[in-house]
């Protein structure tokens, strides 16, 4: 079996779509795609801009727009996602440290008060 080999290599297609009307054709849908993600509509018009702002910055380079936006997205909103775990994660720890410093400031207190009122009965047994 021959395989027949083109004498130049196929250029890339002609880009149709400028960004601008990209922009106006994918902006509510990839909003809508990040909401789904998110849940939250300010995080998700971050991660849709971002991705546009991204977008414009490779736009040369870039050979399928739409796929390579809502890929973006997707990685934007994990990004989020992850952060906020983190953040959580954090101040849930932050949280459960405080209450330890406390309740170990308190058990020092309440060990000291102990400490003194067992001071105060030895003192008053050897008093005549």
């Amino acid at each position: 079996m021959t395989v027949v080999q083109p004498d130049a290599p196929s250029a890339d297609p002609p880009r149709s779509e400028t960004i601008e009307e990209l922009f106006a054709a994918l902006e509510s849908p990839l909003l809508s795609y990040a909401l789904r993600l998110l849940g939250d509509r300010a995080q998700a018009e971050d991660a849709v801009q971002d991705a546009f702002m991204k977008l414009h910055t490779q736009f040369a380079e870039v050979r399928e727009p739409r796929r390579w936006l809502y890929r973006t997205v997707q990685m934007n909103t994990r990004t989020d996602l992850s952060l906020a775990l983190k953040v959580d994660a954090a101040q849930t720890v932050s949280a459960g440290v405080r209450y330890t410093i406390l309740g170990l400031l308190f058990a020092g207190f309440a060990l000291a008060a102990w400490l003194s009122r067992q001071k105060m009965r030895k003192l008053s047994d050897h008093q005549p």
